[in-house]
């Protein structure tokens, strides 16, 4: 797997020119990650900065800043100077975690500049193997049959997401929240909480052992690696697809050359064979997109979870 890896990133090497008032530091640039290490969103943001780094022609130095469901790592790119030196790899809790905590006073789209967004993280419903549903269908008819189930929480965007999916299939579950998926996950196949979802990427070693049972995805079409596993349309749940994302965003107020240049280099990178299918085996699904795209979809995302908040009735603590 280190050999494939390693071949993958030496495969591509092409420059992008940079303007020089981005280019004049001596000091590599910085990919702050919210991720802790080891995890497939590391692992990806480790890929991105190889591949970019090779692109820019300079170092791009990827630090985990793990903690506060993003906001340790927003607070250290938001503060630095708008330079494009210093980016974030950011993902839904950036929108969510005012929505949630007072504490988190940064604005994705205020106190950020959208650069592009990097892949689509689709979620998968699992369940233990002795689960007796088997598909999204027939889960959906025993949840609105049966009392008593419940799913796992591991984060506020899966809470979201699983609530709005409660709420438009009409069944109920009992919430069970959880510091981490992991813990989750080990309730799930002990059976002592129903479902969960997670990231195709996270879950995916898990239903491929067996060890969980894959119900139904949320993207608008079946994800290429659990080609069997039906949608929410398919499932009985149409008119909704739950895709998040990962994007780069760098301080409020760059330069637009600089973020123009960023985001060119990180299309080629997300544009090329070898990586597309490397993020593709790790369950990501490359997406490339302008700053104007990327910022809307930070808006149209902002302004979704915001509809949820108030029809759960969340006010941030």
């Amino acid at each position: 797997m280190k050999n494939s890896i390693a071949l993958l990133f030496c495969a591509l090497v092409t420059t992008v020119s940079m303007p020089s008032h981005a280019n004049d530091s001596t000091t590599p640039r910085r990919l702050i990650v919210p991720y802790t290490a080891g995890g497939g969103s590391d692992t990806l943001s480790r890929a991105i900065g190889q591949k970019l780094s090779q692109v820019l022609g300079e170092p791009v130095v990827v630090e985990n800043r793990p903690g506060a469901n993003g906001y340790i790592a927003a607070g250290v790119v938001a503060k630095s100077p708008p330079d494009g030196r210093t980016l974030l790899v950011g993902g839904n809790a950036l929108i969510i975690g005012p929505m949630l905590y007072s504490s988190h006073k940064l604005n994705a789209l205020k106190d950020f500049t959208p650069i592009s967004s990097l892949v689509r993280v689709t979620l998968v419903l699992v369940s233990s193997p002795g689960l007796p549903a088997n598909n999204g269908r027939e889960f959906v008819q025993m949840a609105r049959k049966e009392k008593g189930l419940s799913y796992a929480s591991p984060s506020p965007g899966i809470m979201f997401a699983t609530e709005q999916i409660k709420a438009l299939a009409g069944f109920d579950l009992m919430r069970v929240s959880y510091r981490g998926a992991p813990e989750g996950f080990i309730d799930v196949t002990s059976g002592r909480v129903s479902v969960m979802f997670d990231s195709v990427a996270a879950e995916l070693p898990n239903i491929r052992s067996g060890r969980a049972k894959a119900l139904l995805v949320t993207g608008e079409n079946r994800h290429p690696l659990l080609p069997d596993v039906p949608t929410l349309a398919e499932s009985g749940i149409p008119g909704y697809v739950e895709d998040n994302y990962i994007g780069i965003l760098g301080p409020a107020g760059m330069d637009p050359h600089v973020v123009d240049t960023l985001n060119a280099a990180l299309l080629k990178v997300l544009r090329d064979p070898e990586f597309k299918a490397f993020a593709e085996r790790l369950g990501f699904l490359p997406s490339p997109a302008s700053p104007k795209a990327f910022r809307d979809m930070l808006g149209a995302t902002t302004t979704r979870y915001q509809q949820i908040a108030n029809q759960l009735d969340l006010k941030p603590e």
